[in-house]
């Protein structure tokens, strides 16, 4: 093996002196970056049929819920930071569900068998945990904000869709979280073996898929299917919210078909990205920032209920150290 040092004298400018001697990746039409290359490979689909960001972000989306559901889904919450290249504008959109109406402290405690005096948290893995899933009204609100308007809800969804019915290969990084949650699928949800590798060899017949193996989620595309063909309504109404409400009871959950077809007529809430402008590590000499100060790059991030203020206070605290 050649080292690039012998090629590129370390003076040489063209010589890249980084550890992981990856060139940067350049287009002339928009790039797409997430964790999974079939996820990333749908939402260049949608930017190639004239799509733009934000529908190709919401074809992304769906896909890693297919394709890594330990990580995102339709089940789950959803935070949109959208650019708009026109405006120079960044929008904040929060897409994050409400807890139960009938909900309290003193039931939470009863529940939970504390004392008026006793601390305590919820338990993530409780369905006391469990809030409304604001993504499935978040990606139609995020269409609806921000989408190029050329395609429909249906043609973004569709990369996902054929990726749920027709079976994807499990990658190492997804087998390594199915096989790590498999316990806690099986005792949260009845329909697990529908989410899980049938191998008859396994005690009941399914198992956690290893990497490489083809799975496929049937399920998950029929309600791809409902939310495109119905919108919000398909989702928070009907069929799928009476499942999601039936299997949150069951479990000791909250949630009521009320608390889903309210949160559906509010919708995500638009609210103001925040910022900082970070001049550590010799980062961003040149440039200029919002307030129009020079120097430096402005990392933006939503406000709370969301965490990206937490990434914000660390690199306020990292330049501050320097």
């Amino acid at each position: 093996m050649l080292s690039a040092k012998a090629v590129y004298p370390a003076s040489t400018p063209r010589y890249a002196d980084f550890a992981s001697r990856r060139s940067t990746v350049h287009s002339t039409n928009g790039i797409v970056a997430c964790t999974q290359p079939l996820a990333a490979a749908a939402g260049q689909k949608i930017l190639s049929q004239g799509g733009n960001a934000a529908d190709a972000a919401v074809a992304v989306a769906a896909a890693l819920n297919v394709t890594e559901p330990t990580s995102t889904g339709i089940g789950g919450d959803m935070f949109c930071l959208y650019y708009n290249a026109s405006t120079k504008k960044i929008h904040s959109l929060n897409g994050s569900g409400r807890y139960a109406a009938n909900a309290s402290l003193e039931k939470i405690r009863e529940d939970l068998g504390l004392s008026a005096d006793d601390a305590g948290a919820i338990p993530l893995e409780s369905a006391l945990a469990a809030t409304v899933p604001g993504a499935a009204a978040g990606w139609i609100d995020t269409i609806e904000k921000f989408g190029s308007g050329r395609l429909s809800l249906q043609q973004i969804l569709t990369p996902a869709i054929e990726l749920a019915e027709r079976g994807f290969p499990v990658s190492e990084f997804a087998s390594y979280f199915w096989h790590n949650g498999e316990k806690l699928l099986r005792d949260a949800s009845p329909n697990f073996k529908e989410m899980l590798k049938h191998d008859p060899s396994a005690p009941d017949g399914v198992r956690a898929p290893n990497p490489g193996e083809i799975l496929k989620n049937p399920s998950l595309g029929r309600t791809f299917r409902t939310l495109a063909a119905e919108g919000k309504k398909g989702f928070y109404e009907g069929r799928i919210a009476e499942e999601v409400v039936k299997v949150l009871k069951d479990l000791g959950g909250y949630l009521a078909l009320d608390d889903l077809k309210n949160h559906a007529a509010s919708g995500s809430q638009e609210t103001d990205a925040i910022s900082l402008i970070f001049r550590g590590q010799g980062v961003g000499k040149q440039g200029v920032t919002s307030d129009g100060s020079e120097g430096g790059v402005e990392v933006w991030e939503h406000p709370p209920n969301g965490q990206g203020i937490v990434a914000l206070m660390a690199l306020g605290i990292l330049e501050e150290l320097e």
